[in-house]
């Protein structure tokens, strides 16, 4: 039996919460439409200002693109 997968079975909700900034849903909403592009590419860089909520932004980003795999950065850790 196949595991089920969150970011492949969920949509987050982002309308109406208030507790999410605006570059977060920007954040959420650039990818999504990315990824539902009709082209191969899979990566991309998204610059992300100073106080906007980046942790949010983070862990959002696997459900924009219904990751298989994720390994997300420990956000306070420096990796080597």
């Amino acid at each position: 039996m196949a595991s089920s997968n969150p970011f492949q079975d969920r949509q987050p909700s982002l309308n109406g919460n208030l507790r999410i900034r605006t570059p977060q849903r920007e954040t959420y909403a650039a990818p999504a439409t990315f990824a539902g592009s009709a082209g191969e590419e899979r990566e991309v860089g998204i610059v992300l200002p100073v106080a906007c909520g980046r942790s949010g932004c983070i862990t959002r980003a696997p459900f924009a693109f219904r990751s298989k795999r994720t390994a997300p950065p420990a956000v306070g850790n420096n990796s080597r």
